[in-house]
């Protein structure tokens, strides 16, 4: 069976643009672009007519007959004249760039768990942020109240019920209210709102359900229908043909995108920790995050693997105390972690280190040559190298005042403090020897962390 995802309208504010996903249809409108009294032939077994932005009613309420399929939303109410028929284009507001989307789940098919609904609309949105533009869908959880209401300032994900929105083949429907400014003329167009409603009898076939809601989610973003069947915004797909559905904007429409909104590229971090440390050691690591626009970056910490620490979060670096033992006849336990820096439009990158804890001696007690540290002051020596906890172990210090002094490449001295819980203490440090410090490197201690 095909079904179609296509598009209605009536007035809230000025117009609402009605996007609806079906089992048919053939329609590739261009941006600003207006097609009037367009039919949608129906193929497959269930054979029929509708039109791409008739609309008889809603709730109950009757209103004006849309026949048009504009992309970006430009649509016409059926006047035929300015200011509601064409562009400008619709989009959401600078200030409400982040569009938080709740679920309803009453009518969810029975396939369709709580879990999987939001884990798939979170993936959905998600494929859009792939896009790099300055917009972003964020999934916020269950409508409260757990109802269905239009016109109400919020964005809902919803099953069909007796007002029958989603009609015959359609697998869905998108609504989305907007204003326009000024009245006469316009040169805004913002959506103040954007409902999807979704078949209550939706077949139970992920990756189309996926490829749904990405289709209705570009809708919500603003954009319109394509008649490239290798869009995601093409009208139509065939639920007995999985690989109908796609599940990712093309290039052109990310690229549509991107002029709506503007872009913003995702942030980059990278995940610094030592190659090995020992057990009970304090251990430091050091995320370096960056964003091409000077976003704002929210770091999210996990550990990914091996016995369960607590992560002790200071700006930029995340400390832990070393598990003191291993599983029985191992010599050492490998802890993994991830980091993922996150922008005000929700992109993201990961990074991920791993931190080998060794339950064996490894000789560092004889890990230092030269001159033994002074109990005030500071000294030269030579490290046959190591984590900092083997260098620790070497100088003799004390671990509440020891101090250590290495230089780079140009010659600045970087620190590493081995109680310090500050970030930015050990930050050269970390970069200097991401992996442990090298055998045969000068160094200067402090076991009274003495300034050179």
């Amino acid at each position: 069976m095909r079904w179609s995802l296509m598009a209605r309208g009536k007035r809230i504010l000025d117009v609402v643009s009605r996007r609806r996903f079906s089992w048919a249809g053939r329609l590739r409108p261009l941006a600003g672009s207006m097609l009037l009294g367009v039919a949608l032939l129906l193929a497959g077994r269930d054979t029929a007519v509708a039109h791409d932005g008739s609309l008889l009613s809603i709730d109950g309420k009757a209103v004006e007959s849309f026949r048009s399929a504009v992309s970006f939303l430009s649509d016409c109410d059926g006047t035929g004249q300015p200011p509601r028929c064409g562009g400008p284009l619709a989009k959401w507001s600078l200030t409400n760039r982040v569009v938080a989307m709740c679920t309803v789940q009453a009518n969810r098919p029975a396939w369709l768990t709580p879990e999987l609904f939001a884990s798939t609309i979170r993936d959905a949105a998600a494929r859009w942020g792939l896009a790099e533009a300055a917009i972003a869908i964020r999934y916020a959880g269950d409508c409260v109240p757990a109802v269905r209401l239009f016109h109400d300032q919020r964005n809902e994900i919803s099953f069909d019920d007796a007002r029958n929105v989603a009609r015959g083949t359609e697998a869905a429907v998108t609504q989305s209210g907007t204003s326009w400014s000024p009245p006469t003329n316009p040169t805004v167009r913002t959506i103040e709102e954007a409902d999807i409603v979704l078949a209550d009898g939706f077949p139970s076939l992920e990756v189309c359900f996926l490829s749904v809601l990405v289709h209705e989610m570009g809708h919500v973003l603003g954009l319109g229908h394509s008649g490239d069947t290798a869009d995601i915004m093409y009208p139509t797909y065939d639920s007995e043909s999985p690989s109908s559905c796609k599940t990712q904007p093309s290039p052109a429409e990310v690229a549509a995108v991107q002029q709506l909104y503007g872009v913003n590229r995702a942030p980059t971090v990278r995940l610094i920790g030592p190659a090995s440390v020992e057990p009970g050691a304090t251990v430091s690591l050091l995320a370096e995050a960056t964003d091409l626009e000077g976003d704002p970056l929210n770091l999210e910490w996990k550990q990914l693997s091996g016995p369960p620490v607590t992560l002790n979060l200071l700006g930029s670096t995340a400390n832990f105390t070393a598990p003191t033992s291993a599983p029985a006849g191992a010599s050492s336990v490998v802890l993994s972690f991830s980091v993922t820096a996150v922008d005000r439009y929700l992109h993201t990158a990961t990074s991920t280190a791993q931190v080998p804890v060794t339950t064996q001696t490894t000789g560092a007690t004889r890990a230092a040559v030269g001159i033994a540290l002074p109990p005030t002051g500071f000294g030269l020596f030579v490290f046959t190298g190591g984590t900092g906890a083997q260098l620790l172990a070497a100088s003799g210090c004390p671990a509440a005042t020891a101090a250590f002094w290495a230089t780079d490449a140009s010659g600045t001295l970087v620190t590493y403090v081995p109680a310090s819980t500050v970030a930015l203490v050990n930050a050269g440090w970390l970069r200097l020897f991401p992996l442990g410090v090298p055998p045969s490197t000068a160094l200067i201690g402090s076991c009274r962390r003495a300034t050179p």
